[in-house]
């Protein structure tokens, strides 16, 4: 019986270290992803654009992460770099 024992613990002890190896990768990953939502949010901020379509931009950035940083860097930070000073100022 003590060889079942020690099998199983073994079993147990990598369960548990394949566990915590998960937990690290998936933080590690939400905190890439929010760190990227972040940058994304000070590049529209700070893009010469118009106040309202910089407000535009934030919202969806805020509200749809995933669908606004892919469409910022499509195509809002392209059309921002040729859209030249801002209008509001």
């Amino acid at each position: 019986m003590s060889h079942l024992d020690s099998l199983s613990h073994g079993i147990a002890a990598a369960d548990t270290g394949t566990t915590v190896a998960g937990i690290i990768l998936w933080v590690v990953l939400m905190a890439a992803y929010l760190a990227l939502v972040m940058f994304t949010v000070w590049q529209v901020i700070h893009s010469p654009r118009s106040d309202d379509s910089r407000t535009l931009w934030t919202w969806l950035v805020v509200l749809a992460p995933l669908l606004g940083v892919v469409l910022w860097f499509l195509v809002g930070r392209n059309a921002a770099a040729r859209g030249g000073e801002r209008s509001g100022s």
